[in-house]
């Protein structure tokens, strides 16, 4: 059993971070918000990474809207390290909880966050937020904001520092564990002393450069110009590299892109790259900048993207690089109505491009990919069609060079793989949601994001290589199934029905292992946890707070799901079938597993259920009915209720005794009154007899066969009622 448990944890699929069961911030953090009691949900979420270290940072919230179109909401930052265990309670930042309500007279907190990790995986936090006094009726008011920071290590914010009358910071990490830092030291230009908040319209802003060393020192800010938004990148010589935005006020008409870069103990003259004309109706008297991503590659060449409106509803995309040799080269796509857009610097040099877009504004979203190994980056693109629905995506780069294209969803994620191949052969891996649009690939080849998994929120992961290796399977675990049985003992040579049996699937429950399962109680002594993994199904086992994997749906017929040792020996858990399975008037894919328990045998049933259960000893479960998503399928019986059955499915059951000489039985179930028959074929496919072919009413038949004019070796019987045709396989041995 040791064996089991070390392969279940070496395989685990996903951990739960998140239970969200505390309106007030932990007091071991830095400062405590409170914290409304309301409905949460995760806004947004990256994954930060650094080697194989990584942290998880995001936002939490809520949001209403009422009836006169005012809208008002709450959301606050978290971060979780890699390795983190289940939080009792929310930790949030301090001084960072985020309100806005918008109308006449309304307000809106704007945060800026910057997260990095160290080599040594050492976390450094810096943010800032602003309150900004909005209305219907301009100008909009700003309040004097500040820039914090602080190490997060053990799940504790520690060693914090701040920066006041400061905005927008940003932090890396170079090569020795030292932090570079960024920010704006903000000078407002006009002020109202009769407010308490010292609000102001218009500001000038100074980037300052500071660092902290691993031990904490902090160094004394430099000014690198003046100007917005700055941002700050090592490079892999260890070099520092800075851009921002130039201009002498928030009311300048124009902005200029400006780019500062270290020559081992200092930096050089901020040199201008390019000039943006600023729209003031979208500002809204506070800057931002159009910072789609930028990067400096291994030769020191600087790469800039934004994006920019054309012709509306038309995008365009932008890619500048600058080196001291070629100077400054812009590349531009044409015009698109793009939902999203996303670029992928490479440290080679090449550049990737990819957004979502439409062929009219009305039309369905299409996948355009477009790489710089074509020449300029927006010479050629290649479009995909194969999406399902999309709304946002990231891409990432394989260990091997190849770039992939990842679609969060509802009850799935989609994969585009090896884009520049072009191939349009869209993989899918079940998850109920993606909650960010960050992952992260280690390297296990194994993709890690953040979503919900059974209606709690987790860090998922899953092997790249399982997308593509299967279909999507689902054995749905919420709250509300119910499976309908009819039940038999298994030491009736005929197994006729002896009963019912309904199981209604309860809500999650936290177990001691710091999971969360969903309670499956066939009896009061076989009482199943479950919960899924994308392609898998963990089962926990109380007596150890261990779980292993039972059900692995990426499978193939014959493969084996684990291998495990007890004190009788070695055992394994089988895929003993894979096939098509006519239920409730449709065909879904249904696989059989041995060996979850000693003597059992299982068949799950894609998007119903367990489907049929047997002990190997006494007791079955074949399934007759169900409540999926609010859906009935076939007979579900009400309380108390024990009526005659008529049966709603078709079913063919395995011959008894198999292998036989010369006489077995073959027991089916028809639904309705129609056409059954009941046909012997030999392995070259050739109809040997014909048992049955007559019309039956709905119920459960037994027919008998006698083969003793017939040779040893296998045979196939074949039912046929209507379009419902299955065929199973039987042994004559003499």
């Amino acid at each position: 059993m040791d064996s089991l448990r070390t392969a279940a944890k070496q395989s685990a699929f996903v951990f739960a971070l998140l239970v969200l069961v505390s309106s007030r911030a932990s007091s071991q953090f830095i400062g405590s918000d409170p914290f409304p009691a309301m409905p949460l949900k995760i806004l947004n979420a990256d994954i930060i990474t650094a080697d194989s270290s990584f942290v998880v940072f995001g936002e939490i919230g809520s949001n209403s809207t009422d009836v006169f179109d005012n809208w008002y909401g709450l959301s606050a930052p978290f971060l979780l390290a890699n390795g983190s265990t289940k939080l009792s309670s929310l930790s949030f930042l301090p001084d960072s909880n985020l309100y806005w309500s918008m109308g006449f007279g309304g307000y809106e907190d704007v945060p800026n966050y910057s997260v990095a990790v160290g080599q040594n995986g050492t976390t450094l936090i810096c943010w800032s937020k602003v309150r900004l006094d909005v209305s219907d009726v301009p100008p909009t008011y700003l309040e004097t904001p500040v820039v914090r920071g602080a190490v997060y290590s053990g799940g504790t914010l520690i060693d914090s520092f701040r920066a006041d009358t400061s905005l927008n910071p940003q932090v890396a990490f170079d090569k020795n564990n030292v932090a570079h830092m960024v920010w704006e030291n903000v000078t407002p230009l006009d002020s109202f002393t009769q407010s308490r908040y010292g609000r102001f319209i218009r500001y000038s802003s100074e980037v300052v450069y500071t660092t902290r060393s691993p031990e904490g020192a902090l160094s004394a800010p430099i000014s690198v110009g003046k100007g917005f938004s700055p941002h700050v990148r090592i490079a892999s010589d260890n070099s520092v590299h800075i851009i921002y935005f130039g201009a002498d006020s928030s009311s300048a008409s124009a902005l200029q892109l400006f780019y500062v870069r270290s020559n081992g103990s200092a930096f050089g003259l901020p040199k201008p790259l390019h000039v943006f004309p600023v729209n003031y109706s979208s500002r809204n008297s506070y800057i931002t900048t159009p910072v789609l991503g930028w990067s400096v590659d291994s030769s020191l060449t600087l790469h800039f993207a934004w994006s920019a409106s054309s012709v509306w509803p038309n995008t365009k995309f932008y890619h500048l690089y600058y080196n001291d040799e070629e100077g400054v080269s812009i590349d531009s796509s044409d015009g698109y109505p793009a939902d999203a857009v996303r670029f992928l610097f490479r440290n080679n040099g090449d550049v990737e491009a990819a957004w979502l877009s439409r062929t009219n504004v009305t039309g369905p979203d299409q996948f355009f990919f477009s790489s710089s190994k074509t020449g300029r980056l927006f010479n050629q693109f290649k479009v995909f069609t194969s999406l399902i629905y999309a709304q946002s995506f990231s891409l990432f780069e394989e260990s091997g060079g190849k770039i992939d294209a990842i679609f969060p969803g509802a009850r799935m994620i989609q994969l585009l793989k090896d884009l520049e191949s072009g191939k349009d052969t869209l993989n899918s891996v079940p998850t109920e949601q993606a909650a960010g649009t960050s992952f992260f690939l280690d390297g296990k080849n194994e993709l890690w994001f953040l979503g919900s998994s059974d209606s709690v929120y987790s860090l998922l992961h899953f092997p790249l290589d399982d997308a593509g290796r299967a279909p999507v399977f689902t054995l749905p675990l919420q709250e509300g199934t119910v499976w309908q049985y009819q039940t038999y003992m298994t030491e009736d040579p005929y197994g006729m029905p002896n009963g019912y049996a309904q199981i209604k699937l309860q809500k999650d429950t936290l177990v001691a292992n710091g999971r969360c399962y969903t309670r499956v109680p066939f009896n009061m002594f076989n009482v199943l946890y479950l919960r899924n993994d994308g392609l898998r199904t963990y089962r926990y086992s109380p007596t150890d707070t261990s779980e292993f994997v039972c059900y692995d749906f990426s499978k193939k017929r014959g493969d084996t799901v684990v291998v495990f040792s007890h004190e009788w020996g070695n055992s394994e858990i089988l895929c003993t079938d894979v096939e098509q399975w006519p239920l409730f008037g449709s065909s879904h894919t249904m696989m059989s597993f041995r060996g979850t328990a000693p003597f059992v045998n299982e068949a799950i049933t894609d998007s119903i259920g367990i489907s049929g259960w047997g002990d190997g000893l006494a007791n079955a479960y074949e399934l007759i009915g169900a409540i999926v998503g609010g859906v009935k399928y076939g007979t579900v019986l009400s309380v108390g209720e024990e009526p005659e059955l008529r049966p709603a499915i078709f079913s063919l059951s395995q011959n008894y005794p198999n292998p036989f000489n010369p006489v077995t039985s073959i027991r089916f179930t028809v639904g309705q009154p129609q056409l059954v028959s009941l046909k012997i074929y030999d392995v070259l496919g050739r109809e040997v007899a014909s048992l049955l072919h007559e019309k039956k009413n709905p119920g459960t038949y037994i027919v008998a066969w006698n083969a003793g004019s017939y040779s040893s070796g296998v045979y196939f019987y074949r039912l046929q009622a209507g379009s419902m045709i299955q065929t199973k396989k039987m042994v004559l041995l003499k």
